[in-house]
């Protein structure tokens, strides 16, 4: 994992080592260090450097140190996420999640949320030192909580970096089968897909699939005189490309070398390039996923046919065969 995780700083260590733990109390009291648990501190250029994710997974090691040896308790939800890598649709939250073997429903305390919701034993992990929810239980708890887009496009992330595949996922969620949610679960994991290119063009593919028009094929290859390019999206049938973010897909060397009026003129090039071999390009942003009436008229602008009526649900999308 590349992410910059902000190193912890417990005062039980400081009193070890015969330091002075008032003065050290005091120089936090005055914003030198960031207090995550009772006794429990971070220093303020540290916490600075780390992106919402190093600072969750500083948050769960943190919590993590204060569980009794004999817990059996399991870092879950988005917490769970942060530590196996696994890209998600909001931002990684202040609370840490626990799941627990115990009934009676979830408890929470300060920087801590603790559920039992649907505990199995066997749906546990070990990933650097820290007590996981395994990666199928994490990816489908992630559908639950985020909904059709969010769930497909973290699974699509996961498939991407080749830690699972979906006949794995198939067979975790045949053994669990949830008691509410399975069908959400098996619709969103029908739509993932391992060829898509970013986090983005996920959440963007994913909202075009709940608003009722066909899927696209994804990372198309072009070819003329000139070489080789990429289309996110492309609708073969109807002759329509789709990029996300504007950019068309070529290798890290080609899209970023020279300054960048070159790469700005390069693109130019290579997007009309790929427009005398399709009918016409569409272009997506993240504008467009947060709002899908606009998305929705992109692409009938463009002349893509809508197969189904704006749903917020996807139970009754088409049956597609995993990962194709």
């Amino acid at each position: 994992m590349d992410t910059y995780i902000p190193p912890l700083i417990f005062t039980s260590d400081i009193v070890a080592a015969g330091e002075d733990a008032r003065a050290f109390r005091r120089a936090a009291r005055a914003g030198h260090y960031l207090r995550l648990r009772r006794g429990v501190y971070c220093a303020r250029p540290d916490w600075d450097l780390a992106d919402g994710r190093g600072r969750h997974i500083a948050r769960v090691r943190a919590v993590v140190s204060q569980l009794r040896p004999d817990s059996r308790a399991l870092v879950a939800g988005y917490s769970a996420a942060a530590i196996h890598g696994f890209e998600v649709l909001r931002r990684f939250p202040d609370d840490v999640t626990l799941l627990t073997p115990f009934r009676g429903g979830g408890t929470a305390e300060p920087g801590v949320i603790r559920t039992s919701a649907r505990w199995r034993d066997d749906h546990g992990a070990t990933v650097e030192d820290l007590p996981v929810t395994s990666e199928p239980r994490t990816l489908f708890d992630i559908v639950l909580r985020d909904g059709f887009v969010g769930g497909v496009a973290s699974l699509d992330s996961a498939l991407r970096r080749g830690t699972t595949d979906s006949a794995e996922l198939a067979e975790f969620l045949e053994r669990w089968r949830p008691a509410t949610g399975m069908t959400r679960c098996v619709v969103a994991l029908a739509h993932a897909r391992p060829a898509s290119g970013s986090f983005g063009e996920s959440a963007c593919r994913a909202t075009i699939v709940t608003l009722g028009f066909p899927e696209p094929a994804l990372q198309a290859e072009f070819v003329d005189a000139a070489g080789r390019m990429y289309a996110d999206f492309f609708w073969p049938e109807y002759r329509i490309a789709g990029e996300f973010d504007g950019k068309i897909k070529y290798t890290r060397e080609e899209f970023t070398r020279g300054d960048p009026s070159e790469v700005v003129w390069r693109e130019k090039l290579r997007e009309d390039r790929l427009r005398r071999k399709v009918r016409t390009v569409v272009r997506f942003t993240w504008d467009d996923v947060r709002d899908p009436r606009a998305l929705a008229a992109l692409l009938e602008s463009a002349g893509l046919p809508r197969h189904r009526h704006v749903s917020g649900r996807v139970d009754t999308a088409p049956r597609v065969s995993f990962g194709a």
